[in-house]
């Protein structure tokens, strides 16, 4: 058995209609997943579902009750199907108030989206719809204050250069938005502050075969029983289709842990079993260079 801690969990949930309809291609889960992987945080879930509350505040209740950590992406924006911020207040039993610093952010990132106006001395300012801003009054249309009307119970974290808040309800519910720009900025300068909960990264290797995928299946049941008491996992990925790979191999198999040595043991045993190789390349979860980049920076915090 492993002595190795129980990694933390996670889940995604997707929001959007657009997803579902295939107008939009998701890219914010894999770019979760990868930093995730990263960190030795353990993606357990990624549900898609529609912009609609009941499903959301079933979905959300239900994934926060029983992950370490849930990230959520769309739903924030100013049209009437951006319903995120009100459905999870509802969901844990809360009410949506102005955040006055996402205001004042909003003004000073985006001074186009808000008007800005002289105090009048002696004026009562309206703080469900305005706020102060060195000393005059700042609002915004309706539609745009829907992004600052934030539960009033969340942790809101700020990302540089940026007035859209990440937003964090119920403790480990991590509101972001569905843009993939902004979705990806925000969770790589918010992922670093989890990296000292998360544990122990994983590791992976990848051995190449030239024998068919239907060959290996006995040979690496046998050594996937034989450590996966241990925290390995061994996955089989066939090549066809792929032109340029099915060249150099015709099945991909990875050997994923946390236990680095074990992991490159496990793996000469399968390269063995399947008449292959393993690959030099490391690939400790740095399958791009910003979830690389995350763990780079716990070093900063």
């Amino acid at each position: 058995m492993s002595t190795l801690p129980r990694p933390k969990t996670a889940a995604a949930c997707i929001i959007g209609d657009e997803i579902l309809s295939g107008k939009t291609t998701d890219t914010n889960s894999t770019f979760l997943a990868k930093s995730l992987f990263a960190l030795g945080i353990d993606l357990r879930r990624i549900e898609v579902i529609p912009d609609d509350e009941p499903d959301m505040i079933a979905t959300i209740q239900r994934m926060s009750a029983k992950y370490d950590y849930v990230f959520t992406t769309g739903g924030i924006g100013p049209t009437h199907d951006d319903i995120t911020y009100p459905a999870f207040a509802k969901a844990f039993d809360d009410t949506l108030v102005l955040h006055e610093e996402t205001l004042r952010l909003m003004a000073s990132v985006s001074p186009h989206m808000v008007s800005r106006r002289a105090l009048v001395q002696g004026e009562t300012v309206d703080r469900a719809t305005s706020t102060l801003v060195d000393g005059h009054v700042v609002s915004t249309t309706l539609a745009r204050l829907r992004m600052a009307q934030l539960p009033s119970r969340s942790r809101v974290v700020f990302t540089p250069g940026l007035w859209v808040p990440l937003c964090i309800v119920n403790n480990n519910v991590h509101i972001l938005p569905g843009v993939p720009r902004l979705f990806r900025a925000m969770l790589n300068h918010y992922l670093p502050a989890l990296a000292k909960d998360a544990g122990v990264p994983f590791v992976r290797r990848s051995v190449g075969t030239m024998t068919p995928e239907g060959d290996l299946a006995e040979a690496l049941t046998l050594i996937q029983n034989a450590y996966g008491a241990q925290g390995i996992k061994i996955g089989s990925y066939p090549t066809f289709g792929n032109p340029e790979k099915e060249r150099k191999e015709r099945v991909n198999v990875t050997v994923v842990g946390r236990d680095k040595a074990l992991v490159e043991k496990v793996a000469e045993e399968v390269a063995k079993a399947v008449g292959g190789w393993v690959h030099q390349v490391e690939e400790d979860g740095k399958s791009d260079q910003e979830a690389e980049g995350i763990v780079k920076r716990q070093s900063a915090l």
